[in-house]
């Protein structure tokens, strides 16, 4: 009687587009490997599919060598033999947003299907640096049944296992245990050997050895034998030697050469029998117990390489917050075609940069330049959109407000999901021939009613060349002159709002000051400057003191990209006592700010002979100007630095001075609960540990009274110190060695200039998870504005149809909006509930879409329930605790 058991032997290989090779060097021998399959699907010598690693961007790669072979790869796709996708790049989890995660998911998808393939419904993320606790709920949103993992769980005799999402939401996961994703490969190819020969009797021991040993962990009757180390070809000799097995029962086993997906849907239809059960985020560390498990999670990536996380974080605003909301506004107020394309363009180049190696920042430097121009071509697509957009609203609103040589419409742009009426900082550009000599023109901002509305200057940023580009004619070349100013205003959530700007002399303008000597006060706090560099903050609303803010906090790292390492032999060095500069940078009735120069001695680099830090040091200034606006309970930095040497890490430390043990942390679709108690067996892990956390924009940590969140945009690890005062980090930079194949190479990388923005803002001790969210945007898109001048207006204008004051969408309620874009003629919104408890929330859509109906549908955009009427531009519901959910309305 045949074994109801089975062993199902899936044929793949862990493609890493750059790793310690460049794109190129792994591309050249990805051509050979592809060849090598389909090959042998024409010589009828493989008799099973072919896993493309979960990813489909590397047929891009193959494809655009071997066009000859597209169809050859589109009939292979039709009828199952190749499996593809879902992802289109295999992303590293943390260092991208969570909406990021949707779109690589949506994008392999529909990438695999222009192909000719069905998708698969195996999500393998097999080598990524740990796991976000909201995968599962992902993966079930594009209706996925299974995905892999491994780095992050400490479960090596577990095969199959039930993880579940904060929202309840489970998926069962294969775990891949000895030697990793590479088992099969070590013990039963023996890829690491280079001299074991082919023989029947060797594989035959091998094959059952491997069997029985995966079959122990496994809870179902399915054994998995995944074929797919890394960059590794497809084995002729060894697959004929598998192939006398297929068929037949051996080692108690039925042998197959399966699908991924076929495994998948046994697997649940067996969930019941995985005993075994993970919740939430995976990102534990290894333990040397585990030995040639040797899961490590390398927790450090999500700091290593700033420049990269920087540039990142900037093109996920510029689309997520700008070009895919105003696009949407535009187009569909004024019924014009959607941008789809340069929109789908502009996402293919930032998924790229998301493949785990790249964005964390583990390939070789020449890879480093190759993403950040990627991820720079992104951005200028999403910026030409969004310019293109904002200048076409500005041109066709309906006012009274006509451009000439001395008056322009001025448009205030806010990207935020709520109204925002209070204190902005803006840049404000005007033509400069609106000035006779070099310094910029005074000018007046008045409302659409003709009332001057006062306004402070914080400063002059310049004069620069522009040009305006027309259809028909050659680009107009000018100049622009930049003011920043602090103005306040009513802004309607994700719109913008009309006033007039014209030449002359402000009338109406304040008096008074923040800034005075060594102090900001507005109504809501005062801050002083103490003689040690440090801040104290009094919050006058809330009765309490927050001392030694503002500690810029240096210390030894003898890691590498992967992992932090800090030496004990080495103590750290801070910014207490070390200012040698504090200026008023400004200061108005509006906006205030000191600026700030400190100046640290820090050791060249880490000498790797005589394990200390080098006693050559260099100068190295920190620049920060902090900020405080008018009824404003926080505080803005502007924090700038050249780094020049290496082997160490840069934080921001800030004590909160709450009694809590636990912190927040933004990240995919989520805001985490961490907790200050410290890792258990720390001296058994395998690999260094800081303890640090991820977050995506911020890090909060409050009890009932009183509470700081550190808010900011590609500065991604951040800690809750379990000391006295519960200090609150900021990672700003960690300067380490390339990663372990070009270890011994000097990183010249993390060396430049580097300007960051922080907000501290203090919290109420009730501060919610959503509101964090909020402000962490604001941080990251901050308002902008628009100058329509005479010839703007004649360059953009079409029809004055447009209202002078608009909102595309405004949100009440504590949920969180991550997207906001048009799909075809349709409005298509993501939220997330971040609370633990079931929140109601409203949405008011603008009046010019004409949107008549919606839609709740999954993340892959499959209708769940009944279309429903829209009323009064509005809908209402309930979003259950940490849920995701999209809605589709309809014109």
């Amino acid at each position: 009687m045949s074994s109801e058991r089975k062993a199902i032997y899936i044929l793949s290989t862990h493609w890493d587009r750059e790793f310690y090779q460049t794109q190129e060097g792994f591309r050249y021998r990805l051509v050979s490997i592809i060849d090598d399959i389909l090959d042998a699907f024409a010589d009828g010598n493989l008799e099973g599919p072919f896993y493309s690693d979960g990813q489909s961007e590397l047929w891009d790669q193959y494809l655009e060598i071997r066009p000859e072979r597209a169809e050859q790869v589109r009939q292979l796709m039709a009828d199952g033999s190749i499996e593809s996708g879902p992802w289109y790049t295999m992303p590293d989890l943390f260092c991208v947003s969570g909406e990021a995660l949707v779109r690589n998911l949506e994008y392999g998808i529909t990438h695999t299907r222009k192909l000719g393939g069905s998708p698969s419904r195996v999500a393998n993320v097999c080598d990524c640096f740990g796991h976000p606790g909201q995968m599962p709920q992902i993966y079930r949103g594009f209706d996925l049944l299974s995905a892999t993992i491994w780095r992050g769980s400490n479960e090596p005799d577990h095969r199959n296992i039930l993880w579940e999402a904060p929202d309840g939401t489970q998926i069962p996961v294969y775990r891949f245990g000895r030697n990793s994703y590479w088992g099969y490969g070590v013990h039963v190819r023996n890829v690491n050997k280079l001299d074991v020969p082919y023989t029947q009797e060797r594989f035959a021991d091998d094959l059952q050895n491997w069997i029985n040993f995966e079959a122990e962990r496994t809870a179902t009757t399915q054994t998995l034998l995944f074929d797919g180390v890394d960059h590794g070809g497809f084995d002729l000799g060894n697959y004929e030697q598998l192939k006398a097995y297929l068929g037949n029962e051996y080692a108690d086993h039925q042998i197959e050469h399966g699908s991924f997906d076929a495994y998948a849907e046994q697997l649940n239809t067996e969930a019941d029998k995985i005993q075994k059960k993970l919740q939430g985020e995976l990102r534990s560390p290894g333990y040397k117990e585990h030995g040639i498990d040797d899961q490590k999670v390398i927790n450090s990536v999500i700091s290593s390489r700033i420049h990269l996380k920087q540039l990142n974080a900037a093109n996920d605003a510029a689309l997520r917050h700008w070009a895919e909301p105003f696009t949407a506004l535009e187009t569909l107020s004024r019924q014009k075609p959607s941008p789809e394309g340069f929109l789908r363009v502009a996402w293919k180049n930032a998924l790229i940069p998301h493949f785990h190696d790249s964005i964390s920042g583990s390939v070789p430097r020449s890879s480093l330049g190759d993403n950040e121009y990627r991820l720079r071509q992104s951005t200028e697509t999403a910026e030409e959109l969004t310019n293109g957009s904002l200048h076409k609203i500005a041109a066709n609103v309906s006012c009274d407000i006509t451009p000439d040589a001395s008056t322009a419409r001025l448009l205030i742009f806010n990207s935020l999901p709520s109204r925002q009426n209070k204190v902005h900082a803006l840049d404000i550009e005007l033509p400069s021939t609106w000035s006779d000599s070099a310094s910029p023109a005074p000018f007046r901002i008045l409302s659409e009613t003709g009332q001057e509305l006062p306004y402070s200057i914080i400063e002059y940023a310049g004069r620069t060349p522009t040009f305006r580009t027309f259809k028909h004619k050659e680009p107009e070349r000018g100049e622009t002159d930049t003011t920043r100013i602090a103005i306040e205003l009513d802004l309607p959530a994700i719109g913008y709002a009309t006033y007039r700007i014209e030449k002359g002399a402000p009338t109406n303008q304040s008096t008074g000051g923040i800034a005075s000597g060594n102090t900001l006060e507005n109504d809501r706090l005062k801050v002083t400057l103490e003689a040690d560099g440090t801040l104290t903050v009094i919050d006058k609303i809330n009765g309490q003191t927050y001392r030694n803010l503002l500690v810029f906090h240096d210390e030894a790292d003898k890691g590498h990209v992967y992992h932090c390492d800090i030496p004990q032999n080495s103590g750290p060095i801070n910014s207490r006592n070390t200012l040698v500069s504090a200026t008023v940078h400004h200061s108005t009735p509006h906006s205030g700010a000191l600026e700030l120069v400190y100046k640290l001695d820090l050791p060249n680099f880490w000498d790797r002979e005589s394990e200390e830090r080098s006693p050559e040091t260099t100068p190295f200034e920190i620049h920060c100007i902090v900020s405080l606006k008018q009824g404003q309970d926080a505080l803005d930095l502007q924090v700038d630095f050249n780094n020049t040497v290496q082997d160490h890490r840069l934080r921001l430390l800030c004590p909160t001075g709450t009694q809590t043990d636990t912190y927040l942390t933004d990240g995919a679709f989520d805001a985490v609960e961490r907790t200050t108690a410290p890792i258990p067996r720390l001296d058994d892990l395998c690999e260094p540990w800081q303890g640090d956390a991820p977050l995506w924009n911020w890090i909060a940590a409050q009890d009932k009274q009183r509470g700081i969140a550190l808010c900011s945009s590609g500065l991604h690890e951040g800690k809750l110190f379990d000391d006295e005062q519960r200090t609150l980090a900021l990672t700003l930079l960690r300067s380490a060695r390339n990663f372990f194949w070009e270890y011994h190479l000097e990183n010249d990388y993390d060396q430049g200039e580097y300007s960051q923005n922080i907000r501290i803002q203090f919290l109420d001790g009730c501060t919610s998870p959503a509101e964090l969210s909020q402000i962490g945007q604001e941080v990251a898109a901050p308002p902008r504005s628009i100058t329509c001048t005479e010839l703007d207006h004649t360059r953009w204008h079409t029809s004055a149809t447009l209202p002078s004051n608009s909102s595309l969408l405004e949100i009440d309620g504590p949920v969180v909006l991550t997207s906001c874009r048009r799909l075809d003629n349709d409005l298509e919104i993501r939220l997330f509930n971040p609370s633990p408890m079931p929140e109601d929330y409203r949405l008011t859509f603008s009046t010019k879409l004409n949107l008549k109906a919606y839609q709740f549908t999954n993340l892959a955009g499959t209708p769940e329930g009944d279309s429903n009427k829209l009323g009064d531009n509005s809908l209402s519901a309930n979003l259950a605790p940490k849920k995701i959910t999209t809605i589709r309305l309809a014109t």
